[in-house]
C-alpha cells in the first residue's frame, strides 16, 4: 500500500542520474530542460545529449533512472533555427 502511494505521488516526475547526484524533473522533461536546470549557461551551450551512453535528440523524453550527459559547446548561445 505504501509503495502504491509513493508511485502515485510521483507519477508526474522522473528521476535521472548525474555525476553529482540524482535529479528530479517534471514528467516529459527533455535533455534541454535537464541542462537548463543544472545551469543556465549550460542550457545555452547545449548542442547534444547522451542518455545511457547513446546519443539522443534534444527533444527526447527522459525516463526514470536514466543517466544523462549533456554535450555542450565551449561557448555560444542556442540557435534560433535549432
Amino acid at each position: 500500500m505504501v509503495e502504491q502511494f509513493k508511485s502515485e505521488l510521483f507519477q508526474d516526475q522522473v528521476y535521472v542520474l548525474t555525476r553529482r547526484q540524482g535529479d528530479r524533473f517534471a514528467k516529459g522533461a527533455t535533455p534541454v530542460d535537464f541542462a537548463y536546470t543544472l545551469h543556465t549557461d549550460l542550457g545555452h551551450r547545449t548542442r547534444g545529449a547522451k542518455v545511457d551512453g547513446k546519443i539522443v535528440t534534444l527533444n527526447y523524453t527522459l525516463q526514470n533512472g536514466q543517466r544523462v550527459e549533456i554535450l555542450a559547446a565551449k561557448q555560444g548561445t542556442p540557435s534560433a533555427t535549432g
